[in-house]
């Protein structure tokens, strides 16, 4: 019957056990699954009651309890408090209130000398019905008038704890209940589910969350220990927790972050695997939740947040919908800008108020001085779809746009400052907006769209987006190629560095010459200075060391001309990295405390990372090992504070040389390893190769020729690819490895040099 109505074994049960009065819902859906008649579904309905069962006791749990220990622990300890009477569990349809507050009857009764009683008010519409169950329930059945009073003095001088389950159906009722016996039966203690607050004197509200979901990119071997993979991979039935292959692990991961971790989606999604395998379902869900609902009337979303929504005033449902255009966190400032359309900034938080107590928006872990909201993402999907259907769609998502421009703008010229860290975290967060905001604006407002890109590069750079930054910048110019000078002059920039990063040297230096060109029309040496810069990047990849020398110095000139500090660091650093990469140590060093002094002064942590980078592998150059170990520590330490990807990546590929000549194959492996695996995921080719040639020395010196020249093979594929020489500085070391293989391998060398380039290996 359960497999046929679409709902669960336990609900079933306590059906057939009298423990459960069934709502109107649960009528149709058993209903449909017996295929009555019209007669028949007549005489079934006529069953339905809101008269209570003779005895209603605590159900039981027809499943374990999954990824709730901190929650049993946290009300258990909440319970027991002497001052403490009303508790209220908070959270949206499906997050699981019920379950733990039966887990909690049988974990705390023992401490109630009258025992647990249970009060389920979700098969009720009328107060006064629910007043009358509750009495007889309780033993203290009188006149409906009455009923109130006669249940709290039946209630006066008992030891026991009353659950109250899905209060939200009756709130001011049962409401008016507690408050009641808060105020006349001093040793009974309530237990309340609902999702919405009581709001009255003396509550203590819980917010329970959904579970804990994995991160994206988890081992299978981790997803056992995430509650909300657990919880579905139990339900789906497979109770060891094993899945098939790394794809499968990834689909589970993707529909544990897709569903929330809310329990009810989950359940439903794992009853789907009866008929879908687990990345079918993955893949069906990023399109639509509609697969999860339990019959053409009760969709998932509306079972979740429909009665919710009813209830809400006019301005409660404008402000609701109006929040889905959030697709991640956002605070009550970024509310108040985006939905304040025609209401007041005061009425805006007066109603997002209103919105976390009924736990439609709820309040995220707090990170930094301001709070965060959310919404569940089957909750912004609801809401998401009646702003669809409204006459304010477009507004609502233009505002949004616009805001999240001002947003990317202002944290633009933070990101060479001191608190650069905070304004990458906070971009970090908002991706999922900023993504957003970049569509919306370039097919709607592109010359925007150029500004936001233009503010966004660096933010991308520094956190290793450089493909999806490079697709904004690029279909953004495509958008308006008649964009303002300085608005395209920007986006060119941006577009043309991401590109170099990627090592498509053609395209960037064709996007940083036409912004030069810009620059230079509209007078703006700033711009001008770092065109400059990137041009010369360009040729120090390409080896052209004399003129990236040349044109770092026309940068530089520029720079200290308009006391532009922070750019005048940067092209000391730009400059001592062509000075050890051509072989000149002694302008390196020079060079290197310069430019260490400069950043420090102005406070930018990545352009601190690149001098300590440079005086570290200068020092290693110089062979001194165990200076150069501190710097590139110190360099690590600093790239990984802001989450400095490219940074990470040198600094593991500088330390896994010093292991490597320090004896230590196994670390300099791993480091050299991880060190590529970073540059293949950023789609930088030009250290990819030099990475390479990094463990082919390693499998060199572990006696692994063949290995070896597979990864040299692999590195000249590479820079064949991308046009770029090995680095002068690099070439020595690149020459011994080389010389060996052919020592060892003699004519064979050829053969597998030949294997490398058509199968580059896999990271170890």
């Amino acid at each position: 019957m359960a497999e046929h109505a679409g709902l669960s074994t336990e609900a079933i049960s306590l059906l057939e056990r009298g423990r459960r009065t069934p709502r109107m819902t649960t009528m149709r859906l058993l209903a449909d699954a017996m295929g009555l008649d019209a007669t028949d579904r007549s005489q079934l309905f006529g069953t339905l009651t809101e008269d209570p069962p003779a005895g209603w006791t605590v159900p039981t749990l027809a499943q374990e309890m999954i990824g709730r220990d901190d929650d049993l622990a946290g009300l258990g300890r909440l319970l027991r408090h002497p001052g403490v009477r009303l508790i209220t569990v908070c959270g949206a349809g499906g997050v699981g209130k019920t379950r733990l507050s039966i887990a909690i009857a049988g974990q705390e009764e023992e401490h109630f000398a009258d025992g647990v009683r249970w009060l389920p008010v979700g098969s009720f519409s009328d107060p006064d019905a629910f007043f009358a169950a509750a009495a007889t329930t309780l033993g203290a059945t009188q006149t409906r008038r009455s009923q109130l009073d006669s249940i709290v003095e039946h209630l006066r001088g008992t030891r026991q704890l009353l659950l109250i389950d899905n209060a939200e159906t009756l709130v001011r009722a049962v409401g008016q209940l507690c408050a009641s016996i808060l105020a006349n039966a001093p040793g009974v203690k309530m237990l309340v589910t609902s999702r919405h607050q009581l709001e009255i004197a003396g509550e203590s509200v819980y917010a329970l969350r959904p579970l804990g979901v994995p991160p994206i990119g988890a081992a299978e071997i981790d997803l056992q220990q995430h509650p909300a993979s657990r919880l579905f991979l139990e339900r789906a039935g497979r109770l060891d927790g094993q899945v098939n292959d790394a794809a499968e692990a990834a689909a589970v991961v993707r529909i544990c972050r897709r569903l929330d971790g809310l329990p009810l989606a989950l359940e439903l999604a794992a009853a789907r695997t009866g008929v879908l395998t687990i990345p079918e379902l993955a893949d069906t869900l990023d399109r639509t939740l509609a697969i999860l609902g339990r019959s053409r009337d009760a969709s998932l979303t509306e079972e979740v947040v429909g009665w919710s929504y009813r209830l809400l005033t006019p301005v409660e449902q404008a402000i609701f919908c109006r929040l889905s255009v959030f697709t991640a966190s956002f605070d009550r400032e970024d509310a108040a800008a985006v939905c304040a359309v025609e209401l007041s900034q005061v009425e805006v938080l007066d109603a997002l108020a209103s919105l976390v107590s009924k736990s439609l928006v709820i309040r995220t872990e707090d990170i930094g001085p301001t709070a965060r909201f959310r919404l569940l993402q089957v909750v912004r999907e609801f809401a998401r779809e009646r702003l669809a259907s409204s006459n304010e769609a477009d507004r609502v998502r233009g505002r949004h746009a616009r805001h999240v421009l001002d947003l990317v703008e202002r944290a633009a010229s933070e990101l060479t400052r001191p608190d650069q860290h905070r304004w990458l975290d906070l971009l970090e967060r908002q991706v999922t907006d900023v993504r957003a905001a970049v569509g919306w604006l370039t097919e709607h407002a592109p010359v925007q769209a150029q500004r936001l890109v233009a503010a966004s590069w660096r933010w991308c750079y520094l956190r290793g987006r450089y493909a999806e930054g490079r697709a904004w910048a690029e279909a953004a110019l495509s958008a308006a190629p008649g964009a303002p000078p300085p608005v395209r002059a920007g986006a060119l920039s941006g577009a043309g560095m991401l590109a170099f990063l990627q090592c498509d040297y053609e395209i960037a230096g064709h996007r940083i010459d036409a912004a030069r060109t810009l620059y230079a029309e509209l007078g703006d040496e700033d711009g001008l200075a770092w065109c400059l810069a990137r041009l010369g990047s360009i040729a120090r990849e390409r080896g052209d060391y004399p003129t990236a020398r040349r044109l770092h110095l026309q940068s530089l000139a520029l720079a200290e001309r308009g006391a532009n500090q922070h750019e005048v660091g940067a092209q000391l650093n730009y400059l001592a990295f062509v000075a050890w990469l051509s072989g000149d140590l002694d302008e390196a060093d020079r060079l290197n405390q310069r430019g260490l002094e400069t950043m420090t002064s102005v406070g930018d942590r990545e352009g601190t990372v690149w001098a300590l980078t440079n005086a570290g592998i200068t020092a290693r150059y110089r062979d001194d090992l165990t200076g150069a170990d501190l710097l590139l520590r110190q360099s690590l330490e600093l790239s990984e504070s802001i989450t400095f990807r490219e940074g990470i990546a040198w600094a593991y590929n500088q330390l896994g040389v010093l292991t490597r000549l320090q004896g230590d194959l196994d670390t300099a492996q791993r480091l050299q390893s991880d060190s590529l695996e970073i540059h293949r995921e950023l789609g930088d080719r030009w250290r990819m190769a030099s990475v390479l040639d990094e463990l082919a020395a390693v499998a060199a010196a572990t006696g692994d020729m063949a290995g070896a020249v597979a990864r040299l093979s692999a590195a000249d594929r590479f820079r064949a690819e991308i046009g770029a020489p090995v680095p002068a500085a690099e070439t020595p070391e690149r020459e011994r490895t080389e010389e060996l293989c052919r020592a060892a391998l003699g004519d064979a060398f050829r053969a597998y040099a030949l294997a490398g380039i058509a199968t580059p290996p896999e990271p170890a």
